[in-house]
């Protein structure tokens, strides 16, 4: 009995921009931690960095909920 898979549906533009914007978030908090990580606690590259994940993980937040939401 030879079954055939389900085509796979082609991605929205949406779920293209979403995907982008989570990379980017995903992005900007992994190289602000490096940033964080190499930077002397004197410095203001080192608060820089903090501010810069907080808006990393805010944008990868945002994106997972607003796909949470778009997917209803």
């Amino acid at each position: 009995m030879n079954q055939n898979p389900s085509p796979r549906r082609e991605p929205d533009a949406i779920e293209i921009f979403l995907r982008t914007f989570l990379g980017l978030g995903a992005f900007i908090a992994i190289c602000s931690v490096v940033t964080w990580l190499s930077a002397d606690p004197d410095k203001p590259e080192y608060y820089v960095s903090i501010c810069n994940i907080f808006i990393g993980l805010a944008l990868v937040i945002g994106v997972v909920i607003f796909i949470k939401v778009f997917r209803r």
